[in-house]
């Protein structure tokens, strides 16, 4: 076989590749804000606490708190004195943005952090977000 023609086999597959990557990262892009229009919106404190107890220990994790804000505008998922938090409140507050948020937590994406800054949003865009908005959608674990 011809060092052109190898090129070419090579270059054809990068492109097949890329395409299905991309395919793939925005077909998780669209999923994530219609799991969101379907999931149970969540109003109470009481409901919130509930849920978080029985989503987290589908991941195996202790000691989640669920915070419910009236101004906040989605999720997030932090550590307090080395406790997991997860907040939601606006819109996202629902069982959908839950699972997502908890599922930082258990990749350990809410601890990690990275020197560099584009590594870093490099790393959070194409890895931490898409396992997390596939979990959000399906429940798989990645």
């Amino acid at each position: 076989m011809a060092p052109n023609e190898i090129l070419n086999y090579t270059i054809e597959g990068i492109k097949w590749l890329a395409i299905g990557g991309a395919s793939t990262y925005v077909g998780l892009l669209i999923s994530c804000p219609v799991s969101m229009l379907f999931a149970e919106k969540i109003k109470e404190q009481k409901r919130l606490d509930v849920l978080v107890k029985k989503e987290s220990d589908k991941l195996g994790l202790k000691g989640v708190k669920g915070i419910l804000c009236d101004e906040y505008l989605g999720g997030g998922a932090y550590h307090e004195n080395g406790n997991p938090i997860v907040e939601l409140g606006g819109i996202g507050a629902n069982r959908s943005t839950l699972r997502h948020e908890l599922y930082h937590h258990f990749t350990g994406d809410s601890k990690h952090s990275m020197k560099n800054k584009w590594l870093k949003e490099a790393r959070y865009m194409l890895i931490v977000e898409p396992r997390a908005w596939l979990y959000q959608s399906t429940g798989i674990k990645v």
